[in-house]
């Protein structure tokens, strides 16, 4: 958890945010919980909510013509589910499903894209999610074609969403 002023905030991303424009954004944000297997987004739907993970883990799973699925990338605390909004999409090609239920802030898909046009600190952090979440699903292309089965389910525990520990998401201001 990271703490601004007194208040702890789970997520990495709004606890980047200065003070004046967490407390903003922090009137659109409803805390809920979800829980394991729940769906966040079905492919080609509309994107309704956003959703930054406290201690939930969401899967990004992409499914192929043939009904075969993979999962493509993982969004736990330092992200945010629904990153598409910001870059002026209203539906998602993929699926977002919880694997470790837990709490998440969910704030109005179109509320998010306003605050993005609007504060100067939100899109620098939110623009380097997103390139943080492009390497995550390059790495994992990479994976998929290089390494064996047993390889890819021994990834180092700095890979772990939940640890807030994840490489290339430790650039965040």
């Amino acid at each position: 958890m990271f703490k601004q002023d007194d208040h702890l905030i789970q997520n990495r991303l709004l606890a980047a945010l200065p003070k004046r424009d967490y407390q903003r954004l922090s009137t659109h944000l409803k805390t809920i919980v979800v829980t394991p297997r729940e769906m966040l987004y079905r492919p080609d739907e509309p994107i309704k909510y956003v959703y930054f993970p406290g201690d939930a883990v969401a899967s990004l799973i992409w499914t192929t013509e043939e009904g075969s699925t993979i999962e493509v990338g993982i969004v736990g605390n330092e992200g945010v589910v629904g990153i598409p909004v910001v870059l002026g999409f209203k539906t998602i090609p993929n699926q977002a499903m919880v694997q470790i239920g837990g709490t998440v802030m969910r704030m109005k898909a179109d509320v998010l894209k306003e605050e993005f046009n609007r504060c100067r600190p939100l899109q620098e952090i939110l623009l380097c999610y997103t390139y943080a979440l492009l390497i995550q699903i390059s790495r994992s292309v990479v994976c998929s074609r290089l390494h064996t089965l047993e390889e890819r389910l021994s990834r180092s525990p700095v890979d772990d969403p939940r640890s807030g520990k994840i490489r290339q998401l430790d650039a965040y201001p």
